[in-house]
């Protein structure tokens, strides 16, 4: 019982973030630009219990898809488009699970590491595959406006949701100042990715991303 409670408020928990993700984006724009529903499917598959997960992400995939479908994507789009997400989640969390039976910490260097490297391979598969479903079932003049806003909300909605769902690890501990100057550069790095964002036609609503990184 408790089982299903857990895979139905999960895909509850999805939907609810998929769905208004491509409903509600800003006007002239055909794709997602903010897609927190990757970071809380990975989130609650490293929560699950290990026997539980694998069939957890078949279920959130089905979910991906659904809620492309409902939100008006036409059924072939919405399918590869759900899958290509699915299999992001699946990527990610193998590579942040590993063989842990203790829930993923953000408390060092190497564990911010570990979550972009899972972050960017996971993003790899699925902009290899929406991609090409773009292309062959959109124009494929439209897999470059697909790569400026839909990919960048995927790793985006990764790297800042899913460490929401990690332990909190020890409190107190104390950076070192090449820690500090790394944070402060990468702080002042993503300002000016959003400035030449907003040059090159990418939405102001990317503006979010600077505080929320930092």
């Amino acid at each position: 019982e408790m089982i299903s409670v857990r895979v139905s408020s999960s895909a509850v928990a999805v939907k609810a973030a998929s769905v208004p993700a491509i409903i509600f984006r800003p006007a002239g724009i055909e794709w997602a630009i903010w897609w927190p529903a990757a970071g809380i499917a990975v989130g609650i598959a490293l929560r699950a219990p290990r026997r539980i997960a694998p069939w957890l992400i078949v279920v959130l995939t089905a979910v991906f898809v659904l809620s492309q479908i409902v939100a008006g994507r036409p059924l072939a789009l919405g399918a590869a488009l759900g899958l290509a997400a699915g299999l992001e989640v699946a990527v990610v969390y193998a590579i942040l699970r590993g063989t842990r039976d203790r829930p993923r910490r953000l408390v060092r260097v190497g564990d911010l590491l570990a979550l972009i490297t899972a972050t960017l391979l996971g993003a790899a598969v699925f902009t290899a595959i929406a991609a090409t479903a773009v292309g062959t079932l959109v124009a494929p003049g439209a897999v470059v406006d697909y790569l400026q806003s839909s990919v960048i909300a995927h790793i985006v909605g990764l790297i800042i949701v899913t460490p929401l769902f990690f332990d909190l690890g020890r409190t107190g501990v104390r950076g070192r100042w090449i820690e500090l100057v790394a944070q402060s550069l990468s702080l002042v790095g993503t300002l000016e990715l959003i400035a030449w964002a907003g040059d090159n036609g990418v939405p102001l609503a990317f503006l979010l991303l600077g505080p929320l990184v930092w």
